[in-house]
């Protein structure tokens, strides 16, 4: 599984700049197209559980209901 370090090595770009174009920051244009290619040719795909580690968030909801059953819930 490829990572965003070998994406950053590949398109011979820093990790900041992969993280900015994946987060839709603002990157250079000639620095588009070789992250673009590198993501497509590593097939690289961001792991929501290593991002929700990383920022400590998960954006979940948690939900209790005394009885999962009943038509009213």
């Amino acid at each position: 599984m490829a990572t965003i370090k070998d994406v950053a090595r590949m398109a011979g770009v820093s990790i900041s700049t992969v993280s900015k174009y994946m987060n839709g920051g603002t990157v250079r244009k000639e620095n588009i197209a070789p992250i673009r290619e590198a993501i497509a040719a590593l097939d690289y795909r961001v792991n929501p559980f290593v991002r929700n580690l990383k920022t400590q968030r998960s954006r979940s909801i948690g939900v209790l209901l005394p009885d999962i059953t009943a038509p009213f819930y």
